[in-house]
């Protein structure tokens, strides 16, 4: 990955990318704060016309939110969590998604270098 940014949230912290390079695969780690309920990261469907992905740890469930999808793990309410997005670039240019912890979503960009 050329540039990322971490940004952080109420219930954690993303390292996200804002520079990358077509079909170079490359990381993503989001890290979950203890939680005494369910952790879930949030991604709208413009994130997968960006980026195909697998997810480890794998999520507990995954659910359907409006235009959103939302990955759940498991609460722990005394060690953070570490999830690590392995993604492929879909397509070259100027692209923005929508990302988050819970309810704490926000709006990124990502230049991905044909």
């Amino acid at each position: 990955m050329f540039g990322e940014r971490t940004v952080t949230v109420d219930g954690g912290s993303m390292d996200l990318p804002t520079i990358s390079h077509w079909k170079a695969p490359e990381t993503m780690t989001v890290t979950f704060n203890p939680s005494e309920g369910l952790r879930t990261l949030v991604v709208d469907h413009r994130f997968y016309k960006i980026f195909s992905l697998t997810i480890d740890p794998r999520p507990m469930v995954t659910v359907a939110m409006t235009g959103r999808t939302g990955y759940e793990f498991p609460a722990d309410p005394y060690a953070k969590l570490a999830v690590v997005l392995r993604l492929q670039t879909q397509r070259p240019l100027f692209h923005e998604f929508d990302i988050g912890i819970g309810d704490d979503v926000v709006n990124r960009s990502v230049f991905v270098f044909p």
